[in-house]
């Protein structure tokens, strides 16, 4: 094929075509005796791959590089970079439908004869900027994706953190039951890690989503248990569009946020819930400021270096704090206490 046979067939200009080839995306073969490009199939396939990642509105370098990896046999890769753009793409759509509604609330106000001002215009905006800073300011200060091998086997033994192996287990087992996963129910974990709370909620016969921002501990979630679906996300920018679940699971992993950051995910669990959704976390929660500070001090008199170490590297949420979220936004809510009460969990369902 000439150069405008291709582009009339893929719906390209010849000038894009060309463009692409002086980035190094595409090689056509030259006939020897005049230099014309001469294209195959298997450069209309390459061209359309290149199209379908552009729309996608990923730059021409990074598409270069996913290009060579495929040459390379390096599938896996490109699925990879795919999931990442996916979630990056699914944060701006959250901030994006975040910002609308405090448009639309201004509009309302508006309506009414209410009024605007500019000071109304500067709150909006210095509140989009603070949810987007407390959104874009997560870190994965543990690296997750270094720890994944051996994750498992660190999680299930005697000496196990947050918990040890037996307890974990007894506590994975309180959620699945308190959640109560029904035959043909879809439902999420959010902070799935390797898997082990999604892996026993499938054999109740859901089709159960995990959503972790380590792909290397989804990864394994994926290789234990090849019927879950997998997806890379964060807790404060779920993947998945409104509505999609009657059930959102997490365990040991709001602990991994701040004061600010952990509203955002309660907000998120809302999002993709179904009216009469259920919501079951687990994890160490406090029931206020005066038990946190009776337990540092109990641990600090027992030389408990390992909860000493936790409780300075995360903010552990308050019990009154995630209830009162979830009974001001339409839910029903209660705590359950195991132990010393600073394992908790939590279970909420959606009114409507």
């Amino acid at each position: 094929m000439t150069i405008q046979q291709i582009a009339d067939r893929l719906n390209m200009t010849p000038r894009a075509i060309r463009f692409y080839e002086e980035k190094g995306l595409l090689k056509p073969h030259r006939q020897p005796f005049n230099q014309y490009r001469s294209y195959t199939e298997a450069d209309a396939w390459r061209l359309q791959t290149i199209g379908a990642l552009r729309e996608l509105d990923i730059p021409v370098e990074e598409i270069k590089r996913l290009l060579e990896e495929l040459d390379e046999g390096a599938a896996d890769e490109i699925a990879a970079y795919l999931n990442t753009q996916r979630s990056c793409l699914f944060q701006r759509w959250t901030e994006l439908k975040q910002l609308l509604s405090g448009l639309d609330a201004l509009l309302e106000q508006s309506s009414r004869g209410d009024g605007l001002d500019l000071d109304d215009l500067i709150q909006l905006a210095e509140r989009e900027k603070r949810l987007k800073a407390a959104r874009g300011t997560w870190t994965d200060r543990w690296n997750f994706d270094r720890l994944a091998d051996k994750f498992d086997e660190r999680l299930f033994s005697k000496e196990g953190y947050p918990v040890s192996g037996e307890q974990y287990e007894e506590v994975l087992g309180d959620v699945v039951t308190a959640i109560q996963a029904a035959p043909g129910e879809r439902g999420l974990d959010l902070g799935a890690g390797t898997g082990n709370l999604a892996g026993r909620l499938v054999t109740k016969g859901a089709h159960v989503c995990a959503v972790d921002q380590s792909g290397e501990m989804l990864k394994r979630c994926k290789a234990k248990y090849p019927a879950v679906e997998t997806k890379l996300g964060n807790m404060m920018a779920v993947p998945y569009f409104d509505a999609a679940f009657d059930w959102v699971v997490s365990s040991f992993a709001l602990q991994h946020l701040n004061d600010e950051q952990r509203p955002l995910a309660l907000q998120e669990m809302s999002r993709v819930l179904r009216p009469h959704g259920r919501v079951c976390i687990a994890d160490i929660i406090f029931r206020d400021e005066s038990h946190r500070a009776e337990c540092v001090d109990r641990w600090r008199r027992r030389g408990d270096e390992a909860r000493l170490r936790a409780a300075e590297s995360r903010t552990y949420a308050y019990q009154s704090a995630v209830l009162d979220w979830f009974r001001g936004n339409g839910y029903v809510a209660y705590a359950q206490a195991f132990g010393d009460e600073l394992l908790q969990l939590i279970v909420a369902v959606k009114r409507s």
